[in-house]
């Protein structure tokens, strides 16, 4: 009985892989910080190293995807993609089964779309360039009320690549405090 099950297993797993040659497929990861690292370490480490195949104990050495936004992403500060093709897929020796992909490959960051990213800090909170967005277009966030919070950190230049596109004000980051802006040497 377990030797029908195998095969059974298997075989589904091939047919899934064939189906999925064909197909262009957006992948996303939530950027975990598995060293307890602070943020700025942390997406410096990434933009240095990629995304690193880590054991949880549950897949084995992997890079863990998902193929819904909402599924696994929604919720992180940090999210990356990866397009699931026949060349990535070779590459990275990713595997999909339908909704979860597994690299068995490191990925560098330059292969990588950031869906969101960690652009500002206040105590502790950490804002997305998603949400940053959506502050700012609403009317919520404005650079004179981030001038007047205290422990503030921007990071300039991911907020010049990852917001300032998306807002209606031009040149916003250059009406925030100097003191509040750092910068992460993001390419």
């Amino acid at each position: 009985m377990e030797l029908r099950k195998i095969i059974r297993t298997t075989i589904r797993e091939y047919l899934n892989e064939q189906l999925n040659d064909n197909e262009n497929i957006k992948l996303y990861h939530r950027v975990g910080n598995k060293r307890d690292l602070d943020v700025t370490t942390l997406i410096k480490s990434v933009m240095k190293n990629g995304l690193i195949r880590y054991d949880n104990g549950e897949i084995g050495n992997v890079i863990w995807f998902s193929n819904s936004f909402d599924d696994y992403s929604n919720n992180g500060n940090f999210v990356v993609s990866i397009d699931y093709n026949a060349k990535n897929k070779e590459k990275y020796q990713i595997r999909y089964d339908n909704h979860n992909g597994y690299a068995y490959e490191d990925i560098p960051f330059y292969e990588l779309k950031v869906e969101k990213i960690p652009v500002f800090f206040n105590y502790g909170r950490v804002i997305s360039s998603d949400k940053l967005i959506t502050l700012i277009n609403d009317g919520h966030i404005t650079s004179k009320n981030m001038n007047g919070l205290k422990n503030l950190i921007i990071y300039e230049d991911i907020f010049n690549l990852y917001v300032q596109p998306y807002i209606n004000i031009p040149n916003f980051i250059e009406d925030i405090d100097v003191d509040k802006r750092i910068t992460v040497g993001f390419n």
